[in-house]
């Protein structure tokens, strides 16, 4: 009798001193619980930072495109300028180019009218003049 009283204290002391399985199985159970609790909640930061990241980028992209846009309408107006201003030239030069050709077409006709006459002098005096080639 004494050996089983001491059997039974024995296990009561064990009992009390070291968990039994189903004790340990619960403690790991809890440290999963919150290993899973903070991977959650580092998730969800995660997420937040990410959701805050996008709209930052969405605005910094619509102002670039603003910008590119307002940068086109800037050339596309210059663009139109340096075409008027070409179109002006081509006037210009036209007006210019057809009073050279008419001044020129009135010179050129003038040397003609000055070189008949002159040929025709020269026809009605040919026994004045000689032509002598070296």
């Amino acid at each position: 009798m004494s050996e089983e009283k001491n059997f039974e204290r024995l296990a009561i002391r064990r009992r009390s001193v070291a968990p039994s399985r189903k004790e340990r199985f619960e403690v790991l159970m809890e440290e999963v619980r919150s290993e899973f609790k903070a991977v959650a909640e580092g998730q969800t930061a995660l997420s937040g930072r990410m959701d805050d990241l996008e709209r930052k980028q969405a605005a910094q992209i619509s102002g670039i495109k603003d910008f590119v846009m307002a940068m086109g309408r800037d050339l596309n107006g210059r663009i139109d300028g340096v075409e008027e201003k070409i179109d002006g030239v081509e006037k210009r030069l036209d007006a210019k180019i057809d009073g050279v050709e008419s001044s020129l077409g009135a010179k050129i006709d003038a040397v003609a009218r000055d070189l008949a006459e002159h040929r025709a002098d020269t026809e009605r005096h040919s026994g004045q003049y000689r032509v002598s080639e070296r």
